[in-house]
């Protein structure tokens, strides 16, 4: 891409950035933050590694929550989805100006048949009466995998790039923990930053009736559903491997523990069963790391939590008994949702269908027995690659780059019952982020044993 090319869509992408940033600006020194933000965004886009610095920009996207541009009340673009959907055109204009006719990895049957069925389900939408805006607002973000794809398939073509962005995703993650942890047991800060915590505590109901208890409410970011985005990089965190440089093998040390205390500190219990399963496998597969960050972890726990989180957490365990009110709404909720797939399997009701606090429900949902199916087979399918390479990797590099990501999914596959990521969809599209890196990660590494293949096949011939 030429010098001129690339400023001008650098320009282009400033003035995207400052309208942004003018918009969920802080406080009265909003154009200040706008203009640096501007000015950051710039600068990266006209370095040789402008890609690099793209995906960058739009992992750090999700350090501001769910803010994002009001087109309308019902349609709002996030920053991490601003930047990818504009890396996309920058994609297609490069391959305009190019006339690339080079080897492109072609998309697969599975994402494609997924796509065609979210888009049919806005057809359905239609039928049942809902807002188009509505449901467009929900599409764009589900969508956002194929951007996603093809851009990690012609800008990433090596594993230890997929490595830096899980880092990225680590160190993000630690960043939002950190601040959630601060707004709520440093009262001071959360009074200091009122405009960026406006609500530190978030009071839940106990498992006695009439006790509650007092949680992270994690305003710096939005929500404190966004412990079910954390389980994702607390996976990544346990096994990621080690880095060269003195300052991010630190981060990875204190990454960990700092992600678990963030994500218990929001009482979120979906999010709660999915970091067990990320601790058991860590446990059972990476013993050399665990016992640091268990130290660490530990003492945290004991010092910030009182007895009355695991009082909550016999919710879990005595559903029937408990008096949390809140279990009755999601049964009902879940129940009605399971209802709608029966009476509609085929198409189901579209996007924006109400809510069954269940992300695999609301699949069913909204596309359809099929459209939950084809999503399902590929989750499963991109899980058992992960395990079949990290089995068969010979670099311990490699295992535990493979098992980063198998950790990461499979925590978020138990978080998926909260439904968070078809309430809050930042988190969805922090979820399809971690999910094509990782599907990328699979598709070099049989690229690489096909390469291996035929080169093993030339030597025995010879």
């Amino acid at each position: 891409m030429n010098n001129v090319f690339t400023n001008l869509l650098a320009f282009l992408l400033l003035l995207l950035g400052l309208a942004f940033l003018m918009i969920i600006g802080w406080g009265g020194g909003w154009l200040i933050w706008a203009l640096l933000g501007g000015i950051v965004v710039f600068i990266f886009l006209l370095q040789k590694q402008y890609r690099r610095n793209l995906l960058i920009i739009s992992i750090l996207g999700f350090l501001t929550g769910w803010r994002g541009w009001d087109i309308s009340s019902s349609f709002i673009i996030y920053p991490t989805e601003l930047f990818l959907w504009s890396g996309f055109l920058m994609y297609l204009l490069d391959r305009i100006i190019k006339h690339s006719d080079g080897h492109r990895p072609k998309p697969m049957f599975l994402e494609i048949t997924l796509a065609m069925l979210a888009i049919l389900s806005v057809i359905t939408s239609q039928y049942y009466g809902r807002q188009l805006l509505d449901v467009l607002f929900i599409l764009k973000s589900f969508l956002v995998f194929i951007p996603m794809l093809v851009l990690f398939r012609n800008w990433i073509q090596d594993k230890r790039e997929i490595a830096f962005y899980a880092r990225m995703f680590v160190y993000v993650g630690t960043i939002i923990s950190v601040l959630g942890l601060l707004e709520r047991y440093v009262p001071a800060i959360a009074s200091l930053f009122s405009q960026y915590m406006p609500k530190p505590i978030e009071t839940r109901y106990n498992f006695e009736f009439g006790s509650v208890i007092d949680l992270a409410a994690f305003s710096s970011w939005g929500t404190p559903v966004v412990s079910t985005l954390l389980v994702l990089f607390a996976g990544l965190s346990v096994f990621i491997p080690k880095s060269e440089i003195s300052w991010q093998r630190t981060v990875r040390f204190f990454a960990s523990p700092v992600l678990i205390l963030g994500i218990i500190s929001t009482g979120y219990r979906s999010a709660w069963l999915g970091l067990a399963l990320v601790i058991v496998l860590s446990i059972v597969l990476n013993r050399e790391r665990v016992f640091s960050w268990l130290v660490l972890a530990i003492p945290g726990i004991f010092v910030l939590f009182s007895s009355v989180y695991l009082d909550r957490l016999k919710t879990l365990f005595f559903i029937a008994n408990s008096k949390d009110p809140t279990i009755i709404t999601r049964s009902t909720t879940l129940q009605r949702g399971l209802h709608t797939i029966q009476t509609n399997w085929l198409f189901g009701t579209g996007w924006n269908s109400p809510t069954a606090f269940n992300d695999w429900v609301n699949l069913g949902v909204a596309m359809g027995v099929f459209g939950l199916l084809v999503f399902a087979i590929w989750y499963g399918l991109l899980l058992a690659k992960l395990i079949r390479f990290a089995i068969r990797s010979k670099e311990k590099e490699d295992y535990s780059l493979y098992m980063a990501f198998f950790a990461a999914l499979a925590g978020y596959s138990i978080a998926m019952i909260s439904g968070a990521m078809s309430q809050v969809l930042p988190i969805m599209t922090g979820f399809w982020f971690v999910f094509c890196l990782g599907w990328r990660l699979i598709e070099i590494s049989q690229q690489e044993e096909l390469i291996n293949g035929k080169a093993v096949r030339v030597i025995t011939h010879l």
